[in-house]
């Protein structure tokens, strides 16, 4: 659905822009930009888990793009700097998203657990020292208005976000485990360790993928347009793209702490997933930078 809604409104700015081509020739002299970009600040995955401490990450972006730019007539026959001239701005564009969760003493429970024996319990595993890092690719593409006026510009409008990729991966960490059996009432058993249950177990390092849906911006850029000579342009400025809708509606659901119901009597191994598998309700994206931009136009 949010595929289809990319590709119309795709198309209509796209119908809208050669319509208002061929309407303002007679007021207005088209111009075609043909730019290209590379920008660079924050770009994070901003979601809110329950346990732990989350922070965001390091952002980049970069594209090609075109704008259809609408100069007043009268200035370009009179040989005079149009001091206003608006446009419609698409085209295409990578941005790369991150964040990071630490866990250090929180405890997550694993439900309804089998042991060998085939007995229900639950298991309660302290976290301790550690990271997970999460990383996401989009291909952007704008919609956007733009407006000049003498050397400055302003953008407004949306981007579509499709995820191309999106990734987690986390370092070794230390388990304390303890398990409620439901047999016994739900009393707390710290042993015995051959099962996995005490202190001071391995955690493996882990990592996968996520699976997101499509992220829906509202966009923002604003600076200075620097003319090189007659027809190529430089704009350099600040970006605000902050995401409206929750892209987590596809991350699958599972625990945090896997546990393995045939043990190995010899080596106790823990594995985990993402933190964000059983935790993660909401997420949207959101970036802030600087950007150069290099407009070709004829």
């Amino acid at each position: 659905m949010m595929k289809k809604l990319i590709i119309s409104v795709t198309m209509a700015a796209v119908c809208s822009m050669y319509i208002s081509a061929q309407t303002a020739q007679t007021m207005q002299e088209v111009v075609h930009e043909y730019s290209a970009h590379i920008g660079g600040g924050m770009g994070a995955m901003r979601y809110n888990l329950p346990i732990g401490a989350q922070s965001g990450g390091a952002g980049v972006d970069f594209g090609v793009g075109y704008t259809l730019i609408f100069r007043n007539a009268s200035a370009v026959e009179t040989g005079t700097v149009s001091r206003s001239q608006w446009g419609i701005h698409t085209g295409f564009g990578f941005g790369f998203y991150g964040a990071k969760t630490s866990l250090n003493g929180e405890t997550t429970i694993n439900a309804g657990l089998l042991d060998s024996d085939r007995d229900f319990f639950d298991l309660h595993s302290t976290v301790r020292g550690y990271e997970e890092t999460q990383r996401m690719t989009l291909l952007n593409i704008p919609v956007m208005g733009q407006h000049e006026f003498d050397r400055y510009y302003v953008m407004g409008g949306f981007k579509f976000g499709v995820p191309l990729n999106a990734k987690y991966r986390s370092n070794g960490a230390r388990l304390d485990n303890e398990a409620d059996y439901y047999e016994i009432g739900g009393a707390r058993l710290k042993g015995p360790s051959f099962v996995g249950f005490g202190d001071n177990f391995a955690f493996d390092k882990t990592e996968g993928s996520l699976n997101y849906g499509v992220s829906v911006m509202l966009s923002l850029e604003a600076g200075v347009k620097w003319r090189i000579n007659e027809n190529i342009y430089v704009y350099t400025g600040a970006y605000f793209d902050y995401g409206l809708n929750n892209a987590a509606k596809n991350l699958e659901r599972s625990p945090f702490v896997n546990y393995a119901n045939n043990v190995d009597y010899d080596a106790v191994k823990f594995t985990a997933n993402s933190i964000l598998f059983p935790f993660q309700e909401k997420m949207n994206v959101m970036a802030v930078g600087v950007k150069v931009r290099v407009g070709f136009a004829r």
